[in-house]
């Protein structure tokens, strides 16, 4: 039999056989791991006869990584700055929450409820979010007899209870979606946005509405993501523009639906999980005077 070992020293892998050792760069690993380690572990896999369960349980990873691959890849392209190497793991859980709520519910059930607003609330920036960038949050619903969704900013806006920089000229707002066929996550997604609106907390504004009317699949998981951004002036106060800073930028999952064969699912109740109470000795504390 014959033996081959694969070591790696000095930022370089060397590749070593009965006879001959060979040194090799990180740009040629993929290729051999593709033309020899990935091909007799393909063959093991064919010999060795899986369970259907496991067949099942790996086509059902597969599906879930994929709907995840594809969010993700939406949340970069609109926001690639804000990229985060945790944000596709942390998509892979939710989704399998949403899967195994599913999973929970009866035949009757499935027919009605989703679980997919799991998903709510997802920030592709770790350092901000839609709740810390602005005091106040849209509003959307699903028009089933026009087939698009509205979104309505609301008139009061509370600016009054953020806090600004100083050198903020405007904010930038933009929504998108993207439609995913459940049946097959592989299916090209349809996709919509709006055109870009700007808000100024220093002046009064008022309730704007806009709508996206996607295509949609027999099993369709619509995910609309809101993005919102600082604009500030140059240090002469002469123009302004978009700021990169972490803290002024979010890219959030704000709202999801679920239409299957015509009906809107109505989304399961998610519990809120509560802060924990504090502990503490009631007769400690300072005294009163």
């Amino acid at each position: 039999m014959r033996v081959v070992w694969l070591f790696k020293h000095n930022n370089f892998f060397y590749f070593r056989g009965k006879q001959n050792l060979k040194r090799l760069t990180a740009l040629y690993m993929d290729e051999l791991i593709n033309r020899f380690i990935s091909k007799k572990l393909r063959k093991k896999g064919q010999d060795y006869q899986l369970s259907e369960n496991s067949r099942v349980t790996a086509q059902d990873f597969g599906r879930l990584s994929t709907i995840a691959s594809k969010i993700y890849q939406y949340l970069v392209a609109i926001s690639p700055r804000l990229k985060a190497g945790s944000a596709f793991n942390e998509l892979v859980a939710l989704l399998r929450e949403m899967r195994n709520g599913d999973q929970t519910l009866s035949q009757e059930e499935a027919k009605s409820v989703t679980n997919i607003n799991v998903l709510e609330g997802f920030s592709l920036n770790k350092r901000a979010s839609w709740a810390t960038v602005l005091p106040w949050h849209p509003q959307f619903s699903f028009d089933m007899v026009r087939q698009e969704i509205k979104v309505t900013l609301p008139e009061n806006k509370s600016w009054t209870l953020q806090s600004f920089p100083e050198r903020l000229s405007r904010i930038g707002i933009t929504f998108h979606l993207i439609v995913i066929n459940q049946t097959d996550p592989k299916e090209k997604g349809a996709t919509a946005h709006t055109t870009m609106v700007f808000e100024n907390p220093t002046k009064e504004g008022k309730s704007l509405t806009t709508a996206m009317r996607p295509d949609l699949f027999t099993d369709s998981l619509i995910i609309v993501i809101g993005k919102v951004q600082y604009y500030l002036f140059n240090t002469q106060a002469t123009k302004d523009g978009p700021s990169e800073h972490n803290r002024y930028n979010a890219t959030d999952i704000m709202a999801t639906f679920h239409v299957r064969n015509g009906t809107l699912l109505k989304n399961r109740h998610v519990a809120q999980k509560p802060f924990p109470l504090p502990r503490f000795d009631p007769s400690g504390g300072s005294e009163w005077e």
